[in-house]
């Protein structure tokens, strides 16, 4: 799955993931917080992966959920366009804590 609200790199034992919605300070959105979380995984699958480093572009890191209406779910990859509802998954590990860190 392409990312369009996310940015994913890694360097050696190093994942980056960017939030990337500095024009509405990145406020987390439904499409947002699914991609996170599969930046996430995919940085838990990866061996090589030894800290996951969280940041944002632009000049805040997080300006809380984006409550705008035209963010819903006809521009939502994440989002179910029956129900409406966010279809994001477990946005935690479960009962263990993610196995890399976080910073």
């Amino acid at each position: 799955m392409e990312l369009r609200d996310v940015l994913y790199e890694t360097d050696e034992r190093l994942a980056y993931i960017t939030l990337n919605r500095p024009e509405k300070l990145n406020a987390l959105s439904n499409n947002l917080r699914g991609e996170l979380m599969e930046a996430m995984r995919e940085a838990e699958a990866d061996d090589q992966v030894g800290v996951i480093v969280l940041r944002a572009a632009g000049r805040s890191f997080s300006a809380g959920y984006d409550l705008t209406p035209a963010r819903s779910a006809g521009d939502d990859l994440f989002v179910d366009p029956r129900s409406k509802l966010p279809r994001t998954g477990t946005t935690h590990p479960g009962n263990q804590q993610w196995a890399r860190h976080v910073v």
